[in-house]
């Protein structure tokens, strides 16, 4: 287990979200978990900025990281969304389903 250090700023941040999203949603807060998955060719998201991308607006969801190969990016509303970045969200698994491509 990582020290609470590590952990505090995600888990607070997983209770702001819980709290917020959830109940703006209509989603109980078992269906919100922080995810990660790989963007494929055919994602909407590919080649559109996180500014563009509405993910709290239509998902619902909160964009915390980008992984992309070895190295994380902090998401900036500059961020461009890439084909093989590997996103680290929280939301409904089944509502970002569709990003995936």
């Amino acid at each position: 287990r990582p020290p609470r250090s590590t952990l505090f700023p995600y888990t607070t941040l997983f209770r702001s979200v819980e709290a917020t999203s959830t109940q703006a949603a209509g989603q109980s807060a078992d269906d919100v978990k922080f995810l990660h998955f790989s963007i494929g060719d055919k994602s909407p998201l590919v080649g559109l900025q996180l500014e563009d991308a509405r993910l709290r607006e239509d998902y619902s969801s909160l964009l915390v990281a980008v992984q992309r190969k070895d190295e994380f990016v902090m998401p900036t509303p500059e961020l461009t969304f890439g084909s093989g970045d590997v996103l680290w969200i929280v939301g409904n698994e089944d509502k970002l389903k569709p990003l995936k491509g």
